[in-house]
């Protein structure tokens, strides 16, 4: 059963239904106040308290996930105030539903209200959870201004009106959300839990195919001991010829928008480890015969170099690269799969190549001294089809776990629509 759907059901056992008719309709202002005691530099020479910001509180669940300290004597701006019980709310992007229920006294950021829950008239976790709620935000006026994060004002809180039940329904129905919004805590550890563990799954079967010792070297001379007995190390220019790209004029568009693929960095990411069939952008042969671009052929290895280190595709189709990347095309000794996935494995390596202030670069004299280990031909077949499969099933259950974990993450907000708002509901 779904925690909506539990929630529903309990709500029913315990003769707490909505009954909208019943429920008289009241502004927040008439339940809570604002507390607004203010400590400015200079009113205490000494003493401590702890600080919650808008980065302590997790968004969504009200739960505190850390702290600071304020020292009096060194504060140097103006520090909100809340105390035990009270609710402290996050003003700024409101649509981040902030809001926690202060465990002890402290000081908040100006970014934040504290409210004292009139508690002869309302449950304090009954409004808290309101306010986290988008029924909430729905029923708010949130001021943006250009230039201006979002915002909401005390007197747009104090406006919003809500259906208030009786005091022993408010809390019935706030203990209800507290143990459905842990249970969807705990799946949701559960659940992230499991996607780091399917998330490492890659880099263990690097391991498991290259060797815990990387095939991989930039030294002036190739090392002489294999890292597998049948393997052998060989420069790598004396297996692939080696290439780069470029970009060709941008003062000339008639040299783009044309049918030939031309790889940059904005590409990369999203083709790290796999086969590259379309680019972000095209060039053309008039750009190609006009710049030091190089049309490359399929199974063309490519590799960034400058920014992104270390990111590998193949080419799936023939196209251009722009600067940022070194290419390698393989000759009969070498199959262009093996090499992107030997590269992958031994990217960390690589990437400590790079040297520069602002981005790491990887220089060409650099790339010229790399030499891999490399099985026979056959042995390098079978490890890429060993290999692709099984990372092929670790993409698919990350890709199932993530749809898993974005479905328990969307429950909080489930549970609080159906509490405040099944009215909403389609």
């Amino acid at each position: 059963m779904s925690a909506v759907a539990s929630f529903r059901k309990g709500e029913q056992r315990g003769g707490t239904q909505r009954d909208e008719g019943a429920w008289p309709r009241v502004r927040l202002g008439d339940v809570m106040q604002r507390y607004n005691e203010i400590v400015h530099p200079g009113d205490r020479d000494v003493g401590e308290a702890v600080f919650v910001g808008l980065e302590h509180i997790e968004p969504g669940t009200g739960r505190r996930i850390g702290s600071g300290t304020v020292d009096f004597a060194r504060m140097t701006g103006r520090k909100p105030t809340f105390r035990r019980g009270q609710i402290v709310y996050g003003y700024l992007r409101p649509y981040l539903n902030k809001v926690w229920i202060a465990e002890f006294d402290g000081c908040s950021s100006v970014d934040q209200f504290a409210f004292e829950v009139n508690r002869k008239l309302a449950s304090v976790d009954f409004i808290a959870s309101f306010l986290r709620s988008e029924v909430f935000l729905e029923r708010s006026s949130i001021v943006t201004t250009t230039g201006q994060l979002p915002r909401i004002s005390i007197e747009a809180i104090a406006a919003v009106e809500l259906e208030l039940p009786p005091l022993a329904v408010q809390e019935r129905i706030a203990a209800r959300l507290t143990e459905q919004l842990a249970a969807a805590e705990c799946g949701r550890a559960a659940a992230r839990e499991r996607l780091a563990v399917a998330e490492a799954l890659p880099t263990a079967y690097y391991r498991e195919f290259f060797g815990h010792d990387a095939p991989f070297s930039a030294a002036p001379a190739p090392p002489t001991e294999p890292t597998e007995p049948s393997w052998r190390w060989s420069i790598l220019t004396d297996l692939a010829r080696l290439a780069t790209g470029h970009t060709p004029s941008r003062r000339h568009p008639e040299y783009w928008n044309g049918d030939i693929p031309w790889l940059q960095l904005p590409d990369i990411r999203a083709l790290d480890g796999r086969c590259a069939m379309e680019t972000s952008e095209y060039t053309n042969q008039l750009g190609i015969d006009n710049s030091a671009a190089v049309l490359l052929p399929t199974d063309t290895v490519c590799m960034s170099r400058t920014a992104s280190v270390g990111f590998v595709t193949i080419m799936g189709r023939p196209m251009a690269t722009s600067q940022d990347f070194v290419n390698w095309v393989c000759g009969p000794d070498l199959v262009p799969e093996f090499l992107m996935h030997l590269l992958i494995a031994c990217r960390k390596p690589i990437r400590d190549l790079g040297s520069g202030a602002v981005h790491h670069t990887i220089y060409f004299p650099t790339v010229e001294a790399f030499s891999i280990c490399v099985p026979p031909v056959a042995e390098q077949r079978r490890i890429v089809t060993n290999l692709s499969r099984r990372l092929e099933e670790a993409d698919k259950l990350i890709d199932r776990l993530r749809d898993e974990l974005a479905l328990i993450d969307a429950l909080p907000a489930a549970l609080l629509r159906c509490a405040f708002g099944a009215k909403h509901q389609a």
